[in-house]
């Protein structure tokens, strides 16, 4: 008796299906700090017949482990050889973020370095550290000159962020003070602008008015004799308006004067007589 051997040749579809028991179990490093890229994902896979073919979303290349992540959402889609296909999802996370803000406080008028600059922070890991670039470890900045300031914040998680802020030195023109000295039958005011070449003195009279005070385009003075020179003097001595005038009562155009107080100052001959005014817009 003869053995006889059939081979029966045919074709054969295999269909990628869902196969449950293929699993995969995914080692995961997120990202160390904020906006770092230093995450990675390493698969292992389960079940099936190997060998497995592993592919990735946002262009990466095939494989079980992917390095040099940053945050987000990885999705992965595994194949065995057997054409069973497995999904998932793997998520990095980040810490949050460190934030700083900066308030300053100006040098005013004054030969001491007094500028400060408090610092405020939040996001990370709690447990801070501060390196200012004057050297200063601490987190505020008290008595400091004027000047740029930078600092380095580190959280407890090694992540830093950095930051910086200026101390600028206010300078202030003083208000001229003035001084009054009694004269028999009438009183000499001598008004002195302090740092100012303009020297002010007001002789007390009953004829000349101005007015209205505060004014906002325009001065009305009576009383003046004739050949007047008025003159409007800021409070740092500077004048900013001047007029001739040969009435006894004008109208002083002041509309292009800036807000703010200021004395008028009347020459006459000999005479200088001042009026405290101000401008009102």
């Amino acid at each position: 008796m003869k053995n006889i051997i059939l081979f029966i040749f045919g074709f054969i579809t295999l269909n990628a299906t869902a196969d449950p028991g293929l699993a995969i179990k995914p080692l995961v490093i997120s990202p160390s700090c904020y906006g770092s890229s230093n995450g990675s994902i390493q698969l292992s896979v389960y079940g099936g017949v190997a060998p497995y073919k592993i592919q990735w979303n946002h262009d990466l290349p095939e494989g079980a482990t992917q390095t040099h992540l940053a945050a987000g959402t990885y999705n992965v889609t595994i194949t065995d050889d057997e054409n069973n296909v497995r999904t998932t999802s793997v998520v990095l996370t980040q810490p949050r973020e460190i934030l700083l803000s900066t308030t300053v406080r100006d040098i005013e008028n004054t030969i001491h370095n007094t500028g400060e600059i408090n610092l405020q922070v939040s996001g990370g890991t709690p447990g801070y550290t501060f390196n200012w670039s004057n050297s200063s470890h601490n987190q505020n900045l008290w008595d400091v000159a004027s000047g740029n300031y930078s600092v380095v914040v580190t959280d407890a998680s090694g992540c830093t962020a950095t930051t910086s802020a200026s101390v600028h030195e206010m300078r202030i023109m003083p208000i001229p003070t003035p001084s009054y000295t009694v004269m028999e039958n009438q009183m000499d005011i001598r008004q002195k602008a302090k740092s100012s070449p303009t020297a002010i003195t007001e002789t007390a009279t009953t004829e000349l008015s101005v007015y209205p005070v505060p004014a906002a385009n325009f001065f009305n003075v009576k009383g003046l004799d004739n050949g007047s020179e008025i003159s409007l003097v800021n409070m740092n001595g500077q004048v900013v308006e001047q007029q001739k005038y040969s009435t006894s009562e004008v109208q002083m155009n002041v509309s292009n004067v800036p807000v703010g107080t200021y004395v008028m100052v009347i020459k006459s001959g000999d005479q200088v007589t001042t009026k405290p005014v101000s401008i009102a817009k």
